[in-house]
């Protein structure tokens, strides 16, 4: 009778576990603002208010219609520093709860410029290597669960979770000056899976006591996905005035494939003991990527004072996975698209520019304001931010630098669930940017 009594209890522990360990991951977790926004220490400086000035290579990914204000040559290269803190907070399951870090340094932008006349009128092309999105996260937490229903069913459970990689384009650029207030500009942004994949690793061990009987149990599992797809970017610049000019980009919506592959072990238990069970699946699953736009206005009031406002709109509610079943999830909280709608979510960014010059020199000196709402369930979650920076001109040599502190209090978390508990977070994400430009 007790051997009957364990094999059903081997049954119980068979079914409920797998869901037990897999019911706390989520799908697309992209860590850095989901929001399509631009690179560049100078523009970073600024709070992301670039749309209306775009007069530097990296314009090519905030507004490519004002890479025709580039006169000479020039290659440029930038790195960014991310550090980002999370501190987690579960009601029900208090014991999940807790602060996690994570750092990463990457190059985020790499171009080369070229600047020519045909048919009296100024071109530009240019190649760009843009970093866009970044995946890196870290987890670690233990929690306890009480089922009072019979057979009670009290878990104890350790998890950890590590997530790293990021999305990057490979985008040629083309502007002309259609006009000699107006530009046009057009970037192809090439997501190939040989430099667009991220990958996560899940580990959950502990033990489960249903009724009288204590089992050991674990889980490991392994995520790969490579991302390829292609959009564009299209963008004005229109000189209204001496003082005034007025910037606007478009940014394509696109199907995305997905190569994804996985591998989970998990000891369950037997009537001889643990034995474990191996699971490998390879399948393709397509994310539909959402457009976005934006129009910025930039005023120079003096050869030394500019200012621009951006306001900038992403189609969150476009924003679908299918998966290899065919069916459509939000890939922002996990759930099907039915149960579960992301709502447009718009950006408002205000940077001020100031030259000091001194002895011939020119030292910049930046300053941003952002809100830089994300998506979630429903309506977007609130995040702000500000910003600083400064540089030196040298002859043909522009360095920048800029820091960036962006946060959000008691926003909902994307990654992770415990049972039906949706846990909340106050993130902070502090950014130091690096760029240097040389003109030929």
């Amino acid at each position: 009778m007790k051997k009957d009594k364990r094999y059903i209890l081997y049954a119980i522990m068979i079914s409920i576990l797998p869901l037990i360990c897999q019911a706390q991951i989520r799908i697309i977790g992209i860590e850095s603002s989901p929001n399509p926004v631009g690179s560049g220490a100078r523009a970073l400086g600024m709070g992301g208010a670039f749309i209306g000035i775009a007069d530097d290579a990296t314009a090519a990914s905030w507004n490519p219609g004002g890479l025709t204000q580039l006169k000479k040559p020039e290659i440029s290269i930038v790195t960014a520093y991310n550090s980002r803190s999370n501190n987690i907070t579960y009601q029900i399951n208090d014991q999940a709860s807790g602060k996690h870090h994570v750092d990463a340094l990457d190059l985020n932008y790499f171009s080369f410029a070229y600047p020519f006349q045909w048919y009296h009128r100024n071109m530009i092309l240019s190649i760009n290597y843009q970093h866009l999105y970044d995946f890196d996260q870290e987890l670690t937490y233990a929690y306890s669960f009480v089922d009072p229903d019979p057979p009670e069913t009290i878990e104890h459970t350790r998890v950890n979770y590590k997530q790293e990689g990021a999305l990057y384009a490979i985008s040629p650029a083309f502007a002309i000056k259609v006009t000699p207030r107006l530009s046009l500009g057009f970037t192809l942004n090439i997501w190939d899976k040989a430099f667009c994949h991220w990958k996560n690793r899940y580990t959950a061990t502990g033990d489960m006591t249903i009724a009288d009987s204590t089992f050991q149990m674990s889980i490991d599992k392994k995520e790969n996905r490579k991302f390829r797809g292609t959009n564009v970017n299209i963008g004005f610049l229109w000189k209204i005035n001496p003082i005034f000019t007025l910037g606007g980009v478009f940014k394509s919506q696109f199907r995305a494939t997905i190569e994804h592959d996985y591998q989970t072990e998990q000891w369950l238990p037997s009537a001889n003991g643990m034995k474990p069970v191996y699971k490998q699946i390879n399948d393709t699953e397509k994310l539909d990527m959402p457009m976005s736009y934006g129009i910025g206005l930039a005023a120079r009031f003096s050869d030394l004072l500019s200012f621009d406002i951006d306001f900038y709109r992403t189609q969150w509610n476009d924003y679908i996975k299918h998966n290899a079943h065919g069916i459509e999830i939000n890939p922002i909280t996990g759930k099907a698209i039915v149960n579960s709608k992301s709502k447009p979510a718009t950006q408002i960014r205000l940077g001020i520019e100031y030259l000091f010059i001194i002895k011939q020199i020119v030292y910049p000196f930046h300053m941003g304001l952002f809100y830089d709402p994300e998506p979630a369930h429903n309506h977007p979650e609130d995040f702000y931010g500000m910003s600083v920076g400064t540089g030196i001109v040298l002859k043909n040599m522009v360095f920048d630098m800029a820091y960036s502190y962006r946060f959000g209090n008691n926003v909902s978390i994307k990654t992770f669930t415990i049972g039906h508990e949706n846990p909340v977070e106050d993130m902070i994400q502090n950014t130091l940017s690096m760029s240097v430009i040389y003109h030929f």
